[in-house]
């Protein structure tokens, strides 16, 4: 759950940097909820696997490894999107003509 949310703050972070730079691309925003949902995705399975293997439900290892997993796929999670960020943040800045150069043009 804590996946999630950091993701959608990390998208409107994500967004908000991006047009300050001159980027209107949706990539920026939607990059943070794909990896969220990735992860999260990838952990309950990894659960699920766990859970199917382990069958005994009163070991110490049955009772920790969902924590184990969460917390791996927490740091897994906020790893990708520091490093986006970083890249994200080495982005020059767009300047108006280069803009107005990509837009295609009115009637043609």
């Amino acid at each position: 759950m804590a996946i999630i949310i950091i993701s959608i703050i990390a998208a409107f972070g994500f967004s908000g940097v991006a047009k300050k730079k001159g980027y209107a691309s949706p990539r920026f925003w939607i990059y943070p909820l794909v990896v969220g949902s990735g992860v999260t995705i990838l952990g309950l399975a990894l659960s699920f696997a766990f859970t199917w293997i382990i069958k005994d439900g009163d070991s110490i290892v049955s009772r920790t490894y969902p924590f184990g997993i969460s917390i791996f796929s927490l740091l897994l999670f906020l790893t990708l999107i520091s490093r986006a960020w970083k890249d994200i943040q080495k982005l020059p800045t767009r300047q108006r003509e280069e803009i107005e150069q990509d837009a295609p043009l009115n009637g043609g």
